[in-house]
Order: structure tokens, then C-alpha cells, then sequence
């Protein structure tokens, strides 16, 4: 994977060294990590994600590959092949979190959503990270220490020394640059993964996929697969999305502590968004070519479908949000904010969670964060 300011009109070779052969040279595939129907201001200025494919025929054994753009060129660089391939059993789910960057200490809020993913089926957790509160980064090693969590440094092409606030203003400044970068880490979690976990999954941090009548993942996947034989196999396989606003108010019985946030919050919009839009997904390692957080843009194989949407009967993307997105507040206001509805989807996980969340509070002696977080 590759970064480019503005599009990227040269022709790129792959000089593919083996150790007992001598180097092939084969032209790249460039394939943009985008959509080019998003593009609403000024795309030629952005740093633009690429995918560069190399073909190798099936039974080589390459060690390196350098990238230089004439056949008879001396490289200037090379990558060696770290090769990902896990001589153990697939797991199951790997959960991708895009670069976090913050200041603030969340840690109740982020031990919630860990546990909950745990339970769901993920059975690890890639985390991409620019900045953390040293309290809520100390949590995370410790989930890093049992091999649960995979913690991932992330830095921006050109700017690997931006700092905390000038990250927030490209944020806020260029939601388009900013949505570019997190294609690239998309996936690049997906590729570091393909080998180990038969499914991707990239979630926020305020976002859940919620089985509706299994009790994990994989059952739900089981029975759609079953269920609808003739759409698989795809290159993804998605749920819909369905908001959670805080406005709703924070309401549970007395046996749901104040801590767990998702628990608490048992009110939606009744109306769900429209397919494609803020819907996450499954992808399952074999199919899928090239990913977003939505679902797959490319299939790897031709004619494959790119995506499938489980039923609402099933399944839901819940999102929990303080208010509505940016740059859609009136749509949100007519369309979610005033239809809503209470969903008890989640308290069918309740026991289990909780026990997880209390057990880690008091593993990590971490009564003080429940005073100080609420």
C-alpha cells in the first residue's frame, strides 16, 4: 500500500528477488483505494491511497520485491516479506479500530466496548493509534499483554511529527484528506489479517454489531449463509446501521452500573438508515479485494458480488452517538431524532458483560476510573 499527493501518473515496475532465481521485473497494478463518485472538492491536492498488486506465478517463492519505474533500474529500496501466514488454526474475527487520537481519559467507555466485541465473537482486537490519555493507553497494554489487543502506531505521510491538536484541526478542516488516510489503514488491517482470521471487521468505537436472535457471530453468519445459499460467496457481508443518540436518555434497571454506557442506553431511532449509508460489515479474507469501513469496493474475483446485507430480522450496526453527524443535522433531525423507539436488543448480553467489564475493573484495580468518569 501507497500514499501519492494527487493522482499518480508514472508507470511502477515490481523487481521481484528470490533467493535461488533471478529477479523477475512485471508492471504494477495500481488500483486507487476510493471511489471516485466521493470526490467532492478538489481531489488532485489530496495524499491519495493506493493498492499496488505485484503478479507472481503460483509455485515462486519471493523474499523481496523493490519498486522502480524503468526495467533496467537499480533500486533504491526493498521490502522483504514478512510473511503473516499463522501455522495454527485460523481464528475467527479480528475487529479493526481506525488511528484513535485522544485526549481525554475514556477508559470505562473503551473497556465496555472491548469486552462487548469479546462476547460478540472478536477474537482479537487490531487497534491503529496517534494519540492516547496515558490511563487509557495503560489499559490497552494490558489487554496487550494477553494477546487480546494488537496495538498499532500510525503517523500521516509527511506529517509523522503532527501533533495532537494539529491532528484535530485536519480533522475538523478536511474531512476528505482525513477519510483517505483511514482508507489506507482499512486495509492495511485487513491485509495483515487474511492469513490469520477468516473475518475483518472494521467498527468505531461508538459502534456494535448486534446479533438480534444468535448468540455470536458466527451462529449469525452460519445461518445466513444457510439461509441464502445462492448470494454467497461476497465480498462482504453487511449490517445496517441504526442510531442510539444520547438525547435519548440513560435509562436501565438498578443491576446495569452507571459505567456501562451501551447498557444504559436503550433508546433508538426508530428508523434505520438507508442501505449503504453508515452499514458495517463483515469480510470474509478470502474475497474481498479492496475494503472501506462501509463495505467491500472490490471483490477479488470477477463476477463475485461485492456485498450482502444480512436482514434487519437478523442483525444491527448499533451506533451510539452524542448528537447527530456532522454536516447532517436537519436530515437527522427529521429522519432519527424524532422517531424513536426502546430496543432491549443488547440486555440479551447483559450478565455477561457486565461480569466481563467488573472482573477487568477489579483485575487492573480500577475502582478510581468509576468515580472520576461518570
Amino acid at each position: 500500500m501507497a500514499m501519492s499527493k494527487g493522482r499518480f501518473p508514472k508507470r511502477i515496475l515490481c523487481k521481484i528477488w528470490f533467493w535461488n532465481a533471478n529477479p523477475s521485473v512485471v508492471e504494477v497494478t495500481v488500483d486507487e483505494l476510493w471511489v471516485s463518485a466521493w470526490d467532492y472538492s478538489k481531489p488532485n491536492e489530496y495524499f491519495r491511497p493506493l493498492l499496488l498488486s505485484c503478479p507472481v506465478t503460483k509455485n515462486s517463492k519471493p523474499v523481496a520485491v523493490s519498486l522502480i519505474s524503468k526495467p533496467c533500474q537499480i533500486p533504491n529500496n526493498v521490502f522483504w516479506f514478512n510473511s503473516t501466514k499463522s501455522y495454527s488454526k485460523r481464528k475467527k474475527f479480528i475487529v479493526c479500530l481506525k488511528p484513535v487520537n485522544f485526549q481525554n481519559d475514556f477508559s470505562l467507555k473503551l473497556l465496555e466496548w472491548l469486552e462487548l466485541q469479546f462476547v460478540l465473537g472478536a477474537d482479537r482486537i487490531a487497534i491503529y493509534k496517534y494519540h492516547l490519555h496515558p490511563k487509557t493507553f495503560e489499559l490497552l497494554k494490558n489487554y496487550e499483554k494477553s494477546k487480546r489487543v494488537t496495538i498499532i502506531d500510525h503517523n500521516l505521510p509527511g506529517n509523522s511529527s503532527m501533533k495532537l491538536d494539529e491532528l484535530e484541526k485536519l480533522s475538523s478542516r478536511d474531512i476528505w484528506q482525513k477519510r483517505r488516510h483511514e482508507m489506507l489503514v482499512y486495509n492495511d488491517c485487513f491485509y495483515r489479517h487474511i492469513d490469520s482470521h477468516k473475518y475483518i471487521i472494521n467498527l468505531d468505537l461508538d459502534e456494535a454489531i448486534v446479533p438480534l436472535k444468535h448468540d455470536s457471530w458466527i451462529d449469525l453468519l452460519n445461518h445466513v449463509r444457510n439461509q441464502t445459499s445462492r448470494t454467497f460467496p461476497s465480498a462482504s457481508i453487511s449490517v445496517s446501521n441504526v442510531y442510539f443518540f444520547d438525547e435519548f436518555g440513560d435509562k436501565s434497571d438498578s443491576s446495569v452500573p452507571k459505567y456501562c454506557h451501551m447498557l444504559r442506553h436503550l433508546w433508538r431511532s426508530a428508523n434505520f438508515t438507508p442501505p449503504g449509508f453508515a452499514q458495517k460489515s463483515f469480510f470474509p479474507a478470502e474475497y474481498a479485494l479492496i475494503v472501506s469501513n462501509h463495505y467491500a469496493l472490490r471483490s477479488l474475483y470477477s463476477g463475485m458480488r461485492t456485498n450482502t446485507v444480512i436482514s434487519r430480522n437478523l442483525a444491527q450496526m448499533h451506533h451510539y452517538r452524542v448528537k447527530c453527524p456532522p454536516k447532517m443535522e436537519k436530515e437527522c433531525e427529521e429522519n432519527y431524532i424524532k422517531f424513536r423507539t426502546r430496543d432491549q436488543t443488547l440486555l440479551r448480553f447483559k450478565d455477561k458483560l457486565i461480569e466481563k467489564v467488573s472482573s477487568k475493573i477489579k483485575e487492573l484495580n480500577l475502582t478510581y476510573f468509576i468515580t472520576n468518569q461518570i
